[in-house]
């Protein structure tokens, strides 16, 4: 069961960059009537969010703004989180939903839980790689139909938890519930691993002197990744260092025995592996199609036990 917002209270979008102001173009597209406010320090971020003429107001520290809010949406980065629980979050009131899109949860629970919020957090992390960063870049559309793994402590009450799933349905996310430590590790798996790998590709190709255009179309996907601004990464991979090196771990012991099969020609059992693999990827596809939506599989080397669906070593 979902809960629409309150009718009182402002929104307070907390980051206006390409997330935070996706938010807010999907509340004002959605909920035109509703009171608004950024909190951004950056003048820069904003002034632009102020001169697309979707804000109420500016509060650039969030001092005069958070203790009449109903909901909160945290959309800056992790690294952010402390000094604004320290600060600004001690005005928070205790009807106010606490959400936010940093993208791993359970690091952003273990903060919020030291600072006394546990009990009405709601922390979600999106299935997409945003389109850039900034305000500039955010979009009315970006969440529609985007799966927002959401994750919360015992002790937050059924009704927060229905007003967070109505509250992200409203922007046009679907919801789903899931531990958050296993969000994380599967995090680690379906979204900065493949990051790694086509950085890897993307640098052996560079370092063998083979250009862009020599790739073929499939190809040129594989490294596309490679793409996105490592800075986006960088507070996401030092927080899942652990799954993520398992991940890396495994990956690089399949390449290791796809090379030393090839070493010594034994090409019929790498075809067995493309052809498990090749399996493993139509059957997940395939899912995903008729579910509606993407579907993460990381496979069983996720628990950092066993070798991936697939693996040269099965």
């Amino acid at each position: 069961m979902t809960r629409p917002l309150p009718p009182e209270g402002p929104v307070v979008i907390v980051g206006l960059g390409v997330l935070g102001g996706s938010v807010l173009r999907a509340l004002r597209s959605r909920d035109p009537g509703r009171l608004v406010v950024g909190v951004d320090p950056d003048p820069l971020a904003a002034a632009r969010a102020l001169e697309s003429g979707l804000l109420s107001t500016v509060d650039p520290s969030g001092d005069a703004t958070l203790g009449d809010a109903s909901v909160v949406v945290f959309a800056a980065p992790l690294s952010a989180l402390p000094q604004f629980l320290a600060g600004p979050g001690a005005a928070l009131p205790d009807h106010a939903l606490l959400t936010d899109l940093v993208g791993l949860n359970a690091p952003v629970l273990n903060q919020v839980a030291r600072a006394g919020f546990a009990n009405r957090w709601v922390s979600g992390a999106p299935a997409l790689v945003t389109p850039g960063t900034g305000f500039t870049m955010s979009n009315a559309a970006l969440l529609d139909g985007v799966e927002l793994r959401l994750s919360a402590a015992p002790e937050v009450p059924p009704a927060f938890r229905a007003q967070a799933e109505g509250f992200w349905r409203l922007v046009g996310a679907v919801p789903t519930w899931m531990d958050p430590r296993e969000h994380d590790t599967q995090a680690a798996w379906a979204a900065l691993l493949p990051q790694l790998v086509s950085n890897a590709l993307a640098g052996a190709l560079h370092a063998a002197a083979v250009p862009r255009t020599a790739l073929s179309p499939e190809a040129r996907r594989m490294v596309a990744l490679a793409e996105t601004r490592p800075e986006r990464w960088s507070e996401l991979l030092e927080a899942a260092a652990p799954a993520t090196g398992t991940a890396l771990t495994s990956v690089s012991r399949a390449l290791n025995v796809v090379a030393d099969l090839l070493a010594r020609r034994q090409v019929d059992r790498i075809v067995e592996f493309m052809d498990r693999t090749q399996g493993w990827a139509t059957e997940a596809n395939s899912r995903g199609e008729e579910s509606g939506g993407s579907q993460v599989t990381p496979g069983a080397g996720a628990a950092g036990t066993d070798p991936a669906p697939g693996s040269a070593e099965a």
